[in-house]
């Protein structure tokens, strides 16, 4: 194990037995990883903000179930997708809610930003957490709920259609 890893390690477990400054340092560490997703899978960043609390939230009502400081991520990033899902299920069901309704914090988004927006929830979130967040692919199986061959398949098609979006330009 190296120094990074013993140390996360050692800020890991203090947190489970209730040191805030080590819950803090956690916190500092995944939260832009954490906004980013739920972000880019709910358009909007005052709920973006509200689903993060309850994600840090859960988190520390759960620290006692994880075992070890790798696990964070995972376990972030899979109460973060659970909880943007039921967050727009609920936007969806809502009156006002329409799928060409647009936010006016997006305009500054760039390229790319633009592309994911574009693709499904699922192909975002498995490319946000492939290649924002650099986890494996097991690990993003383990979030999404989905064998590790059909989050291959979501990588693979969502990197098509972003290529075939650029080839409309």
């Amino acid at each position: 194990m190296d120094k990074k890893s013993k140390n996360l390690e050692t800020i890991f477990q203090q947190a489970k037995i209730g040191n805030e400054v080590a819950f803090s340092q956690i916190y500092a560490a995944t939260y832009q990883s954490q906004y980013y997703l739920a972000y880019h899978i709910l358009h909007d960043s005052s709920l973006a903000e509200k689903v993060i609390q309850e994600i840090y939230i859960t988190f520390f009502q759960n620290l006692h179930n994880i075992e070890h400081a790798w696990e964070i991520a995972v376990y972030l990033s899979r109460v973060n997708y659970q909880l943007c899902l039921k967050h727009k299920n609920q936007q969806m069901k809502g009156a006002n809610y329409s799928f060409g309704q647009t936010n006016p914090d997006t305009e500054g988004l760039s390229l790319v930003s633009t592309y994911l927006d574009k693709l499904s929830y699922h192909l975002q979130a498995t490319l946000i957490l492939r290649y924002v967040n650099r986890l494996s692919v097991t690990d993003i199986s383990f979030i999404l709920g989905a064998p590790p061959r059909t989050v291959r398949r979501y990588i693979k098609k969502g990197l098509a259609e972003i290529k075939a979006m650029q080839k409309g330009l």
